[in-house]
Parts: C-alpha cells; structure tokens; sequence
C-alpha cells in the first residue's frame, strides 16, 4: 500500500514538472524570441496558470507576423499593453517605435493594421481575464 502511495505520489509530481516545463519552454519562446516585455510576475503566472489554453499555432502565427513587423501610421508595433473599454467601445493601449508613452487606438482600427488572430492573442497574454 505505501508503495502504490509513492508511485502514485511520484507520477503527479513528474506530471507537475513535465506542465512546468512546457510551460517555461512556450514563456521563454515568447519573451526570448519576440522580446515581448509581459513577464511581470502576476502577469506570468497568470499565463502559467492558462498554459493550456496557449494554443501554439497562434503563438506561431504570432512569430509569422512578428517577421512581416506590423505598422501603424508607420511606425512599428512593438507592444499591446491594455485594452479598455470606454462607451461600449474597445480600445488598445499600445507602444509604438521610438515612442516612450503609450497611445491609445480604437479596436477597429488596429484590427486593420495587425491580423485580428494576433490582436486576439497579444490581448489573452496582457489580459488573462479576458
């Protein structure tokens, strides 16, 4: 019986280090490779907590588009920071090149610059409780 006990203890613990290592490969792909500035520690957790709602062929599309450097009113994206909501009406708070503060663009319009999928996917990391 205590044997059954320890393996069974065992293989969750193995479970549990087998998710957090998946985990920490998808973060550190995200962050590393795309320089993403998300890794704020409730963020991060957060995100591990939804690890597998990730789903990795956005996190691929996002590395797709991430290539092709989205622009708007020609500068680059370089972050989606939030997203409110004023009137009924959604707005995103981004970063763009060379620019230290944050500007805010309604939905719809950076819909058109930035393929919705990756909006969707920029906005579940920096909202978790969307």
């Amino acid at each position: 019986m205590r044997t059954k006990n320890k393996h069974k203890l065992k293989d969750e613990v193995s479970t549990e280090i087998e998710l957090y290592n998946k985990e920490k490969i998808i973060l550190k792909r995200l962050a590393e490779n795309q320089n993403i500035e998300y890794l704020v520690q409730n963020q991060k957790q957060e995100i591990w907590k939804r690890c597998e709602e990730i789903d990795l062929e956005l996190i691929n599309i996002y590395e797709e588009n991430q290539k092709q450097f989205p622009k708007i009113l020609g500068k680059t994206l370089i972050r989606i920071c939030d997203l409110e909501v004023k009137n009924d009406q959604k707005y995103l708070r981004v970063q763009l090149e060379g620019e230290n503060q944050l500007q805010l663009f309604p939905y719809s319009f950076l819909k058109l610059h930035v393929p919705h999928q990756l909006v969707q996917f920029l906005l579940s990391i920096y909202n978790p409780y969307l």
